[in-house]
């Protein structure tokens, strides 16, 4: 569920949906959770529409972790419904019929998938 503001009541609902394995975007950056693994997926849609280059991954990554940072400390919810997930950041491509992981950060470096 796409939402814009988390002070109104679609936000809350889109916490439930997070709750219930569906994905929350906020800013252009997806988060769903992951039980199995104990994870918090942050999926950053690239903005670029050129080569992706790992400088500008790192900056749609650093958008994901910056959201993600805003929203424990703005939204006790959120922060309550990730309390215990581990986060991993990544880069994604959506055309709106499917969601691609291109690449990830691991212990601060950039992991393009393929390489």
């Amino acid at each position: 569920m796409k939402v814009e503001n988390i002070n109104d009541d679609r936000f809350r609902i889109a916490i439930e949906f997070l709750k219930e394995n569906q994905a929350l975007n906020f800013n252009d950056v997806h988060f769903s959770l992951n039980g199995e693994e104990g994870l918090v997926e942050i999926g950053s849609e690239s903005t670029w529409a050129g080569k992706i280059t790992h400088e500008t991954a790192l900056s749609d990554i650093q958008r994901g972790i910056n959201t993600f940072n805003y929203l424990v400390e703005n939204s006790p919810d959120f922060a309550e419904t990730v309390k215990g997930y581990s986060p991993r950041f990544s880069l994604i491509v959506d055309d709106g019929m499917v969601t691609v992981d291109i690449a990830s950060l691991s212990h601060g470096e950039i992991i393009f998938l393929g390489d």
